[in-house]
């Protein structure tokens, strides 16, 4: 049979689709074709795959470019129903292999996409992952900041209802159950207590110490000082005083 220029495959194919009252067969034999290539061709023409010369017909993906899913699965309607031989021989004329048709049609009966035709690589999906958890990261890191700030803020405004004074000096029971309070909110609210230490001007260690049982109470109060070993006595003093002879000539009245 001698080769078929694309026009003439086309009228071909205008035969069987339009038959007049001929079969398939009979169009087939008329051209002296055979009726399994001429189904294909139909086929392939109701796909939108345009009819091609002989020569061209093989190694049509010779660049290797990736098929998309629509070409994809006009290859697998295609090729469906073709025995061994005219299988290998659709699979040579496109450029492909038996194997890749059926992974093909396996992909799209599982609903997945496969290969180039996949909407992002695998390690463009572990980039994409691993740049959210950077921002989810950033993002919490944002939120705390923002309420450290705000627990901050309302610290140092009710702080400044209650607390006041030089640093070092002594501080009521009082004083210290509000401050523990307020540090207790501002740590529940997202601050650090470094932070609120710092913010009423008292250290860390301070802290600590208050929140003992008994460290809402100042000790130094009741602290028992050392008694000097060369201290003079009362008596000793009203002594040196008294006979003193600068202190005999004033008056009682105004030595006390």
């Amino acid at each position: 049979m001698k080769r078929l220029s694309p026009d003439g495959k086309t009228a071909i194919i205008m035969q069987a689709i339009n038959p007049d009252n001929r079969d398939i067969a009979e169009i087939a034999a008329l051209n002296n074709i055979g009726k399994s290539t001429l189904t294909r061709w139909v086929r392939q023409y109701k796909l939108g795959i345009a009819p091609r010369s002989k020569a061209s017909e093989f190694n049509v993906n010779k660049d290797n470019k990736p098929l998309n899913a629509e070409q994809k699965f006009k290859h697998i309607l295609a090729s469906n129903g073709l025995d061994a031989g005219e299988l290998g021989k659709y699979c040579r004329q496109n450029g492909m292999y038996a194997h890749e048709l059926t992974a093909w049609k396996d992909a799209f009966i599982n609903d997945k996409k496969t290969g180039d035709n996949s909407p992002v690589s695998k390690a463009e999906l572990n980039e994409l992952k691993a740049k959210n958890t950077q921002l989810e990261k950033e993002l919490r890191r944002k939120d705390k900041a923002l309420a450290e700030a705000s627990a901050l803020l309302i610290l140092k405004k009710k702080a400044n209802l209650i607390w006041g004074g030089k640093r070092g000096r002594l501080i009521c029971e009082s004083e210290r159950i509000s401050a523990l309070t307020l540090i207790h909110e501002a740590v529940n609210s997202g601050a650090r207590r470094s932070k609120c230490c710092a913010m009423l001007d008292i250290s860390l260690r301070t802290l600590q110490r208050w929140q003992k049982p008994d460290g809402t109470c100042d000790s130094r109060v009741f602290c028992q000082h050392k008694t000097i070993k060369l201290k003079l006595l009362f008596m000793q003093v009203y002594s040196l005083i008294c006979y003193s002879s600068e202190v005999m000539k004033v008056i009682n009245s105004l030595i006390f």
